[in-house]
């Protein structure tokens, strides 16, 4: 009994993690913008201003791998 059970917990384990995993890219489907790191804003120039983000439109998100297109 105790041969079975070491046996089935690693994919009891790895199974779990990997629904977990699914879970998450599916039940949030937002990530951070990697261009503004999620500021929304970046550099505009020598003057020290900003400009919104053109990748993200200022929200600092961007969809993720399972994302709505919206």
């Amino acid at each position: 009994m105790e041969q079975l059970i070491a046996t089935v917990t690693p994919y009891v384990v790895v199974l779990g993690g990997g629904a977990w995993v699914l879970y998450k890219l599916v039940a949030y489907p937002l990530r951070k913008c990697p261009r503004c790191r999620g500021g929304g804003n970046l550099p505009a120039g020598l003057l020290g201003r900003y400009r919104r983000c053109g990748r993200c439109g200022g929200t600092g998100e961007v969809r993720g791998m399972f994302g709505r297109r919206t």
